[in-house]
């Protein structure tokens, strides 16, 4: 989980706690009490947000709320102190990771939740790949309908490359990893014989930068 996600799931818990806090007090302040006459009248807890001996006369829903509301304040400070826990915890692993590690987290990550993924422009990502010892971020994908067809791929083969070439210097979320000088693979398969490799290409720092 990131860190920006714990911040928001604490902050939308804290938000419920005084939320709740609040209604608590208001409740509290009001209790109902029959008049000689049989009507019905409100009156007021003394002091409903810090008295200790607050004295609710109903059957017992308020006198719960009453206490719950004595308590806020502790679950609140419990809260902040959790989340600020929480974010150094998560801020102290992000800095103890290293670039490597970072790669070969995302690759397995965006693998396992989106890969394969819907055609594209005849093309399906399958998996993606990082490889520690040799920098090498690896993309292995299908090619499908028109592009799966070697006579076709053979002669776009400039094309293909330079369309790559530029993808990659456009990209942003791979900024990291070029400024790394990591090179970039793509492996490109046929969909009617998975076995036959239609298209090889790498692309290192003096092809990007």
């Amino acid at each position: 989980m990131s860190i920006a996600r714990m911040i928001a799931i604490a902050s939308s818990a804290e938000t419920a706690v005084l939320a709740s806090a609040r209604c608590a007090s208001i409740f509290c302040k009001v209790t109902e009490n029959r008049a000689d006459n049989g009507t019905r009248g409100r009156i007021f807890c003394p002091q409903p947000a810090r008295s200790h001996n607050l004295i609710c006369k109903d059957d017992g829903i308020l006198a719960n709320i009453c206490t719950f509301a004595k308590q806020r304040d502790k679950i609140i400070h419990c809260m902040r102190a959790f989340t600020l826990f929480a974010v150094a915890a998560l801020a102290l692993t992000a800095c103890h990771e290293s670039i490597e590690d970072k790669a070969e987290r995302e690759a397995r990550e965006y693998t396992e939740r989106y890969c394969p993924t819907p055609v594209n422009n005849c093309v399906r990502t399958d998996s993606v790949a990082f490889d520690k010892a040799t920098h090498v971020y690896s993309y292995y994908c299908t090619f499908t309908d028109k592009m799966d067809d070697k006579v076709l791929v053979d002669q776009h083969r400039k094309d293909i490359h330079a369309q790559l070439t530029q993808a990659i210097r456009e990209s942003t979320s791979l900024k990291a990893y070029k400024e790394a000088g990591f090179v970039f693979a793509y492996v490109c398969r046929s969909q009617q014989h998975p076995s036959v490799v239609l298209y090889t290409d790498k692309f290192g720092p003096k092809d990007y930068r």
